[in-house]
């Protein structure tokens, strides 16, 4: 059984770092929309991007998912490439 000392911002990060990568390293993003509010039950229309595997990447303010969320692109080409992807 894990004990409070397990859950620190460290390990937290490590669990979290292994398991995102290993969902998304490799993967291609083929589709962007925005998906409608009503059916997300979010207040706004939330940026959506659909992976090579068929899987979706919905973006959320925050990790309870209480609304949609908005996406920074941030481009090595130079500062004025970068852009926000806003929720509608």
């Amino acid at each position: 059984m894990l004990d409070a000392s397990d859950y620190t911002p460290e390990r937290t990060r490590e669990i979290h770092t292994a398991a995102a990568a290993s969902k998304l390293v490799g993967r291609t993003i083929v589709g962007f929309a925005y998906m409608k509010a009503v059916d997300t039950g979010f207040y706004h229309d939330a940026p959506i991007l659909e992976l090579d595997n068929g899987d979706f990447l919905l973006i959320q303010s925050d990790d309870e998912g209480n609304d949609a969320g908005s996406i920074r692109l941030i481009s090595v080409a130079g500062p004025n490439t970068s852009m926000t992807i806003p929720r509608i």
